[in-house]
């Protein structure tokens, strides 16, 4: 059996900063539904637009239901707050290189 974990994002992508609480619900909610819906299989993951959220983002990803957050800002790092590296196209061998090396020693950005 094939076991896949996909990520969801934000419904329109946008980040979850400062829109009203039920606009961030919509956002963390509807883009699980409708990623599930259209692969036929379970998203479990949430990786937080541009890799920022609020407290207030966090609990809609939990009561969600998703496993974990995914985010690149500083903070505290737990299942819903886990952290990943900032990448972009632009980014070069040797600067994806150098940033493995700092996450590496916990040093991240």
């Amino acid at each position: 059996m094939i076991s896949l974990n996909f990520f969801s994002a934000s419904l329109s992508g946008a980040a979850l900063l400062a829109p009203p609480p039920w606009r961030t619900r919509e956002e963390v909610v509807e883009s699980r539904r409708l990623l599930e819906e259209r692969l036929g299989i379970p998203v479990r993951h949430f990786a937080y637009p541009r890799g920022e959220h609020t407290p207030e983002a966090v609990a809609w990803v939990r009561e969600a239901g998703y496993t974990s957050g995914w985010a690149t800002k500083a903070g505290p790092d737990g299942p819903f707050t886990r952290r990943r590296l900032p990448v972009s196209a632009s980014l070069s061998a040797l600067g994806f290189r150098f940033k493995l090396f700092k996450a590496r020693f916990g040093w991240y950005g």
